[in-house]
Order: structure tokens, then C-alpha cells, then sequence
């Protein structure tokens, strides 16, 4: 089981387990058919929604909780991370064109070769992302994929740990809890959504 983390208010919580993690990637589009039979699609947002369980904590455990949704409730934004250990995000400084494999970054501090990563233009760019697995770093200058990448990246694009997102926020019923008398045992199922 993954150890995460919230990241808020200049706090750092662990989590002490994740289970039941998944990722569903949403979206708000319009489909237009004129009547002439032509389809156009416009996709207005996408986003992620996260969802996963803390169960069968100690009270001990439990009490940082309460202090998170305190921020979390008012709608303040905030970083979680699936593995705490795990965070790297950092951006692209010059382009990366596709059917190639460099990709030249801001800093290379955090990432693994053979580890997975997410590829993706600044949301004011567009939305193209992929996933990319690292064959091999140069120290605080570029990685080189596994594969040649499908897109072509800008300066100023993403690239950070699959499951780390920098920031989120918790949605109206987001947060569901238990506690199991006698030993007053805290589960939570909670989910949440990345700010795009």
C-alpha cells in the first residue's frame, strides 16, 4: 500500500494508507451536428477525479484529517500526491518535436529511469498528454524517453509524476467517513478533483 500526502497551507500530512486508488478522467464537451450531417466536437474542460480510502486508523491517526478538511472544505486548493515519495513537477524549457525522444527540462531533481511520468502542454496551450517512461537522464538538463514521443512540446510544458497532482480540491460531499465503536477506528473514502 502507498504511503501520500496532502500538501496544504504550508502543512505536510502523510497519509497513513491508500487503498482502492482510481483515476477517472472527466470532461465537459458539446457534441454540434448541422444539418447537413457534419459532427464538430468542443471539449470546454477535463479533469481528473481521484478517488481512494484511508481505512481502519487509529484516533490518533484521524486527528490530522480534521485539520486538512478545515482548509480543504472552503474550497482552498492544495497537492496530493498517491506516493508521498513522489512529486516530482517541473516544466519543459525549450520544445520537444514529435517523433523524437529528448525532452529538455527546467530541472531533472526527482526523476527515475524506467519510472513513468505525464507529458503535457500548460493548460492555456491545448491538450495533448502522454505517458512517458524515462531510458535515461541528463543531470539538470533533458530525459530521454523510452519511446519517441507522439506530440510536439513548447517551452513552459508539463512534466511530473503520474499520480502527483499539484493541485486539487475537494468537491462538495467529497469527504465520507466512519468511526467503529468500541476502539473508535476512523476509515474515510475521499475524493477529489484537479484543478485544470
Amino acid at each position: 500500500m502507498a504511503r501520500g500526502k496532502f500538501v496544504y497551507n504550508a502543512i505536510t500530512l502523510e497519509l497513513p494508507k491508500l487503498v482502492n486508488f482510481r483515476r477517472k478522467l472527466c470532461e465537459e464537451r458539446w457534441d454540434n451536428f448541422s444539418a447537413s450531417r457534419v459532427h464538430e466536437t468542443i471539449v470546454i474542460a477535463e479533469w481528473y477525479e481521484l478517488k481512494f480510502s484511508v481505512p481502519n486508523i487509529s484516533e490518533a491517526e484521524a486527528a490530522p484529517f480534521w485539520h486538512w478538511r478545515s482548509y480543504a472544505r472552503l474550497g482552498n486548493e492544495f497537492a496530493f500526491a498517491f506516493d508521498g515519495n513522489k512529486t516530482a513537477d517541473t516544466t519543459l524549457d525549450g520544445a520537444a518535436a514529435a517523433a523524437q525522444k529528448v525532452v529538455p527540462l527546467t530541472s531533472t531533481s526527482g526523476l527515475s529511469v524506467g519510472a513513468r511520468y505525464l507529458l503535457k502542454e500548460a493548460a492555456a496551450a491545448g491538450d495533448d498528454y502522454e505517458i512517458v517512461t524515462i531510458a535515461s537522464i541528463s543531470d539538470g538538463v533533458s530525459i530521454t524517453a523510452e519511446e519517441n514521443l507522439l506530440s510536439s512540446y513548447a517551452s513552459g510544458d508539463v512534466f511530473r509524476d503520474l499520480d502527483y497532482y499539484p493541485s486539487v480540491f475537494l468537491p462538495e460531499g467529497g469527504l465520507a467517513f466512519t468511526v467503529s465503536p468500541p476502539a473508535k477506528r476512523h476509515s474515510f473514502d475521499i475524493t477529489l478533483v484537479e484543478v485544470t
